[in-house]
């Protein structure tokens, strides 16, 4: 019977949802035994699929790898009969860059090498949302080799919601956001929408990873801190997957300002605790 690896690098955001997804899919097939998880630092990636190909597994490679090696890399493998490869695109990696950090000729040459690796691999590819299965076909990538798997929501042990049950509103108001401080995430348009309401009247907590964008990071965090508005914001880093969904459940609003998901893991986590989502 052929095994599934999937391949990761070493996680560096407990609140990546490519993680989570990556972590729930594994968990569900590891219970049939056929599946397991396994992180691959990206200069070893080259060497352990060539090792591969004497274990007849299928590889499942999450796209994060496309932004480290080149396709010219791994082309030579894709000739081995025994090695099929799979690939699990979240996002073009391209995608969560800053684009006023990087000239738009870089940019658009990195985005085009991730296509090359799409176009040119014909590898079956794997996306976790209809939508961004539509934004493949435009790039004339073939229908057939796109396969959507939405990656569902768990229920949480916690006391939640039903969904359209009236509640009083109490001020201040608890709003949450979850996600990495980035410029797709784009929490910097949050926190000026917030800056023109009084201040009094909310209390907003961001979860996320404050070390992947620091220009990015340290713009948003200049504009928090400028105004009467700074009191009421909370920045809190990274914290484990467990206390993101307790802080969900205490809180009175969620809002995404996301200018991209291909399924938004923390929208739909929200929505599973009852939670108002404005996105």
């Amino acid at each position: 019977m052929l095994k599934i690896e999937l391949l990761q690098p070493p996680r560096s955001n407990l609140q990546s949802g490519g993680y989570l997804f990556n972590e729930n899919i594994t968990k569900l097939l590891k219970e049939k035994g056929i599946c397991k998880l396994v992180e691959v630092k990206k200069e070893n990636l080259i060497e352990y699929i060539s090792e591969a190909s004497f274990k007849r597994v299928v590889i499942v490679l999450d796209s994060i790898y496309l932004q480290f090696i080149d396709f010219s890399e791994i082309k030579p493998l894709l000739r081995e009969e025994n090695l099929k490869i799979i690939l699990l695109l979240h996002l073009l990696p391209s995608s969560d860059l800053d684009k006023e950090s990087f000239d738009s000729q870089i940019l658009k040459k990195l985005n085009s090498r991730e296509l090359v690796w799409i176009k040119q691999s014909n590898l079956v590819i794997i996306v976790t949302g209809s939508n961004y299965k539509k934004e493949l076909l435009k790039h004339r990538v073939c229908s057939s080799r796109v396969k959507v798997v939405n990656p569902g929501q768990e229920s949480y042990p916690f006391k939640t919601t039903k969904v359209g049950e009236s509640k009083k509103i109490h001020y201040p108001i608890k709003g949450i956001s979850v996600g990495s401080i980035s410029p797709r995430k784009n929490q910097i348009l949050l926190v000026d929408m917030l800056s023109k309401i009084n201040p009094k009247l909310y209390r907003w907590t961001f979860i996320g990873n404050k070390q992947l964008f620091p220009e990015y990071t340290k713009k948003v965090m200049n504009m928090a801190n400028k105004g009467n508005w700074k009191a009421s914001l909370f920045f809190v880093g990274q914290v484990h997957h467990s206390k993101v969904l307790m802080s969900l459940t205490d809180s009175d609003l969620f809002v995404s300002t996301s200018v991209k998901e291909s399924y938004g893991m923390s929208v739909a986590e929200a929505c599973s605790v009852g939670l108002p989502v404005l996105s």
